[in-house]
């Protein structure tokens, strides 16, 4: 149960108790009978041992009470009533020593007094010890978890970029080869993998990315994997825009992806259907049907592996993996953010705001620290308070008045918020939320929201989604305007409808006119008239 560390303790404890007692005892060592010896030296052992086990028991295993104070109470009562049972039993199971002779004659009760006290003081000497010892293992445990997370950082890296080249050589090339390219699908491809490299390129930077920027992501990186496999790869994607900013690892879907086209078969009469949503918990579930390759490609499951230890190091909670032999299930647990954040800034590896810089904080702070000179530096990371050691009851309180001054302020937001959007949703009732549309003698169903523009040229409309596909409608680029929710998608001009979300950025151009770019290659510039200019960035800033 005990480690070799907390025995070699034990021993080292016990050895100066016990030394020190003859030291302080009256009288001369050499006077000291060895029976008394003997039974002196079983007394402070067998005291020690029992206080020993019962605080490093408390200590190493996790209860429902997790709580310092609540181990701190409960490990010295119990030790303090050990002690006082193995006291009582002394003096009754020596016969000369008997706690009824001792009370009726009243000679020897100081000796059992004397016993207790003595019992009690290694009880908390025990404690003490066992505390310090399990404080610094645990200082070094939480040491360790860093290094691995680091490592394990730092081999999603290497994973991603081994077969990296100079980032300038690299997107020059596909510049130049989407100049030389005749035809609009191979600069749409040219595009998205500028894209993708350019994500993977970036994302060493942050331990966690915003889930919004995960999906951009792995949209372009499918937009790659459907030109290989066509019809034969159908993925969906169905995360509510309430969770578009949690914090994963990065490249996590990918990694999951990945694994899916990898090992399963992938044709047209069997094709791969990967969903990736979210349940009530909540949780990110990738999920794919189960059709695994007789020989699949060589690989070591660095990736699944580089998931899971990088989740258990961030969360201290598993991925669970499930698969039932039709279908294959990775679910991604939710770590719910705090709500209000207590930290120091002078930490024993660093300052607190290099932690701030590489996570996202969204709860506010309250720095306690023994420093002033960091005050105007805390402000600049989410903090709504400075306490300065050591921390007055008062200045706690006043802190924590104004964080619920605050809470109560943003509750009432958000309620306005929600009462908002209810009505912004039965508004959006009367538009369409799908399309219908027919594809090599296919009927296929497109999301309103996966529409990134709609093109009319010579008669003809064409949705294009953020997936990069296309598909011809049958309707008018005017009636493809009516169904669509106007606070989504703009009429820029006679032949583009453009949607919010594929809006890159915005030039202008001559004549007071303006040029958008989107996210998606378009057939041709997308010119906003001067006319429209106005409303157009009005529109943009709503």
């Amino acid at each position: 149960m005990f480690k070799t560390y907390q025995i070699k303790w034990f021993v080292i404890v016990s050895s100066i108790l016990w030394i020190s007692g003859l030291l302080l005892r009256p009288g001369s060592l050499k006077a000291v009978d060895v029976l008394e010896l003997v039974d002196y030296t079983v007394r402070l052992f067998s005291t020690l041992f029992v206080c020993w086990f019962i605080h490093g028991y408390l200590l190493l295993h996790k209860f429902s009470f997790e709580t310092t104070y609540g181990k701190l109470f409960l490990s010295n009562i119990l030790a303090i009533t050990a002690t006082l049972i193995l006291t009582y039993l002394y003096f009754w199971i020596l016969p000369e020593n008997s706690l009824i002779n001792q009370v009726s004659s009243g000679v020897h009760l100081s000796n059992f007094i004397h016993n207790f006290i003595r019992a009690f003081f290694i009880s908390i000497i025990c404690y003490v010890v066992f505390y310090s010892i399990h404080t610094s293992s645990a200082l070094q445990n939480s040491k360790l978890e860093n290094e691995l997370l680091a490592q394990a950082h730092l081999q999603a890296q290497l994973l991603s970029l081994q077969q990296q080249i100079s980032p300038h050589f690299l997107f020059n090339s596909l510049s130049t080869l989407k100049t030389i390219a005749s035809d609009q699908p191979t600069k749409n491809y040219i595009v998205q993998l500028a894209s993708v490299y350019r994500y993977v390129l970036n994302f060493n930077e942050r331990y966690l990315t915003p889930l919004k920027d995960e999906l951009t992501f792995i949209r372009s990186y499918l937009y790659i994997m459907n030109q290989r496999f066509e019809e034969s790869l159908q993925v969906s994607i169905d995360i509510p825009d309430e969770y578009l900013h949690f914090q994963i690892p990065p490249l996590s879907l990918q990694l999951l992806v990945e694994n899916a086209i990898k090992h399963n078969i992938i044709s047209l009469d069997k094709p791969l259907h990967i969903s990736i949503f979210t349940d009530n918990s909540p949780a990110l579930i990738v999920k794919n049907n189960f059709q695994l390759k007789k020989v699949s490609e060589e690989g070591t499951g660095t990736g699944l592996n580089n998931i899971r230890e990088r989740y258990k190091l961030l969360i201290h909670k598993p991925i669970q993996i499930v698969n039932d032999q039709s279908t294959f299930s990775v679910t991604l647990k939710e770590n719910p953010a705090p709500e209000l954040i207590f930290s120091d800034i002078q930490l024993g590896d660093g300052l607190s705001f290099e932690i701030f810089r590489e996570v996202e904080i969204q709860a506010p702070v309250i720095f306690c620290t023994a420093f002033d000179e960091y005050a105007i530096k805390a402000f600049e990371s989410n903090s709504i308070d400075y306490l300065l050691k050591p921390i007055e009851e008062d200045a706690l309180q006043r802190s924590l008045e104004k964080y619920y001054r605050i809470k109560k302020l943003l509750t009432a937001n958000v309620q306005q918020q929600t009462n908002l959007n209810k009505v912004l949703v039965q508004m959006d009732a009367s538009y369409k939320q799908n399309l219908i549309v027919h594809y090599r003698e296919k009927i296929i169903p497109i999301k309103v929201i996966d529409i990134s523009f709609i093109y009319a040229s010579n008669g003809s409309v064409f949705v294009y989604t953020l997936s990069g596909k296309s598909y011809p409608v049958q309707h008018t680029i005017e009636q493809m305007e009516s169904m669509l929710n106007p606070q989504q998608f703009f009429r820029v001009n006679r032949q583009f409808i453009i949607s919010r979300d594929s809006i890159k950025n915005i030039e202008h151009y001559f004549n007071r006119k303006l040029f958008v770019s989107t996210n998606l290659e378009t057939p041709e510039k997308i010119i906003v008239s001067k006319v429209k200019a106005q409303s157009f960035l009005n529109w943009i800033e709503q």
